[in-house]
């Protein structure tokens, strides 16, 4: 859903099921902005945002979007290296929002 939404309104879109899948995309391309869930059948979440902090990726904004959500888990995700946290479920225009805002914010 998440993609079809950001491609209706102009954004580029990769999409990766899971986190291996999400690091190996990222040898080829940088992206402007990372999409991120807690909750991947592989690889943790907050791990990724460990690993793009200390890989070259220290100023990719990082919104981690995830059912996953309570204040313990945002703090975690945070002090993990997010940039924001939206918590499922979510009106679309949250999420617009926040992309907007961070892509803004790293240009």
């Amino acid at each position: 859903m998440l993609t079809r939404v950001l491609k209706s309104e102009g954004y580029e879109v990769l999409h990766a099921s899971t986190g291996r899948e999400g690091l190996g995309m990222l040898g080829d391309r940088r992206p402007d902005l990372l999409l991120l869930d807690l909750m991947l059948p592989d690889i943790d979440g907050l791990e990724i945002c460990r690993l793009m902090r200390c890989d070259g990726f220290r100023d990719l904004p990082i919104i981690v979007v995830s059912a996953r959500m309570a204040s313990q888990d945002q703090q975690q995700a945070i002090e993990a290296g997010a940039s924001a946290c939206l918590a499922k479920p979510f009106h679309v225009d949250q999420l617009l929002d926040l992309v907007r805002v961070w892509l803004k914010v790293s240009q």
